[in-house]
C-alpha cells in the first residue's frame, strides 16, 4: 500500500490548512456551508461520522506494526 492524493477537485478546505484532522474538519465544513448555500448536498450525521471514525480505528489498528 501507499498513500494516494485526493484528485484536487475533492479539495474543498483552504491551500494552507494543515494536514490531518484540521484538514479533514475544514473538508466537512467547507462541505456543509456549500450545502447551506444550496450549492450541493452534504449530510451532518453524528452517528455516521461516530460509525466511519470506528471504521478508521479499525483500519488502522489492523496495520502491521512496521506499516505504522
Amino acid at each position: 500500500m501507499a498513500p494516494m492524493p485526493a484528485p484536487a477537485k475533492h479539495a474543498f478546505a483552504p491551500e494552507d490548512t494543515p494536514a490531518g484532522q484540521p484538514y479533514n474538519v475544514a473538508q466537512a465544513n467547507s462541505r456543509a456551508a456549500d450545502t447551506l448555500r444550496g450549492r450541493g448536498s452534504f449530510d451532518v450525521d453524528f452517528d455516521l461520522a461516530v460509525r466511519r471514525h470506528e471504521l478508521i480505528d479499525a483500519i488502522e489498528q489492523s496495520r502491521p506494526r512496521a506499516a505504522r
